[in-house]
């Protein structure tokens, strides 16, 4: 065999193995696209009942917030600061979802909750 043949060859064997890597990939597509959809509807599922929350305990906080302020009172500092972590973490949630980024998306969506659920005891209390 030749250089000519030997350097033929080797090019035909790396060109075939990428066009099978090519094709390896384009099988492999639609399932990403699927997991995708089903991981961008969970997503979406899980934060449209976190959005409920969210916004149920923002009027909570701001009715209760209106009455304090009446009697010359404000809010306690731990409901701010829920108030304020459960708005941030909602928006890095939503950020991640629009990005495809579901790890990223789960564990905001994670710390928001944790938020909403202790301004949902500190009015469950009272």
């Amino acid at each position: 065999m030749t250089n000519a043949q030997i350097v033929g060859r080797r090019t035909f064997l790396t060109l075939l193995a990428c066009g099978t890597a090519g094709l390896a990939q384009q099988k492999d597509k639609p399932r990403d696209e699927t997991v995708s959809k089903k991981n961008t509807r969970e997503a979406k599922l899980r934060m449209q009942h976190l959005t409920a929350r969210a916004v149920a305990m923002r009027g909570a906080v701001r009715s209760l917030e209106e009455r304090l302020r009446e009697q010359g009172l404000s809010l306690d500092p731990e409901i701010v600061a829920n108030r304020t972590r459960m708005e941030i973490f909602m928006d890095e949630a939503e950020d991640a979802i629009k990005a495809n980024r579901w790890d990223e998306a789960s564990k905001a969506m994670e710390r928001a909750e944790s938020a909403i659920q202790k301004l949902e005891a500190v009015f469950k209390r009272k």
